[in-house]
């Protein structure tokens, strides 16, 4: 059913999901909306008004208190959830193919962290993000590259060495492809994302790209980055 990489002796796995198994979706897109409606993302609640004056528009669970005054109503409209579950059941049957690198931690049977990439060309990769990306190493853009697209984990998780895990094992199906350079998407600024600091300021990424709202796209070598999470 699902291969067992390994647990930390508290009742909580790190596991390789099998996209064919239904019975994860659920709790993975529950988790999925939880981590993303936290800081540095704040995508928890948004204006339903296309036209909404507002220059961000959407707010986060720091913001609980400031939505129930409002009665999460905004522009005259009843706000609605950044992250819809019909979007977000669209987007992982979309990403997570048989190609995917795909892991995730449990507690029980609920979805505590998701880690996922795969294998893509450059061009593609540049076409999926909207922004061109340089990078040196690579002298063809059809080239594959070892992109990580997700990776997040509840926040009272965090700091147990779990991310860690899941990371390790997707860098290992990266490199049993034969694949060399990796690379991610993350927040820079305002507020550096937990993801941001680790990948620059332990192991070495890269700022390859810039985009106006504060993301940044980072790369690295594969090779050698296991000796450095030891």
């Amino acid at each position: 059913m699902y291969a067992l990489a390994s647990t930390n002796g508290k009742g909580v796995k790190v596991i390789r999901y099998n996209r064919k198994e239904s019975q994860l979706i659920g709790p993975l897109i529950y988790c999925y909306q939880q981590v993303f409606a936290g800081p540095p993302w704040n995508e928890w609640k948004k204006c339903s008004n296309s036209d909404c004056p507002d220059p961000l528009g959407y707010w986060g669970n720091k913001d609980r208190e400031q939505l129930i005054a409002c009665g999460f109503v905004h522009c005259g409209k009843p706000m609605v959830d950044y992250w819809s579950s019909d979007q977000v059941k669209i987007d992982l049957e979309h990403e997570l193919t048989d190609e995917t690198s795909c892991w995730l931690c449990l507690d029980g049977n609920q979805v505590i962290g998701f880690c996922w990439g795969y294998p893509i060309s450059l061009k593609e990769l540049e076409d999926k993000l909207h922004i061109e990306i340089n990078v040196s190493t690579l002298g063809d853009k059809r080239q594959l590259v070892a992109y990580q697209d997700e990776m997040g984990i509840i926040d009272s998780y965090r700091g147990t060495g779990l991310a860690k895990e899941m990371f390790l094992n997707r860098l290992d199906d990266f490199l049993s492809h034969g694949l060399e350079t990796t690379i991610v998407r993350t927040r820079e600024l305002p507020n550096p994302s937990v993801t941001f600091s680790w990948f620059v300021k332990k192991l070495g990424y890269k700022i390859v790209a810039r985009y106006e709202d504060g993301r940044v796209v980072l790369t690295s070598h594969l090779i050698g980055l296991k000796e450095l999470l030891h």
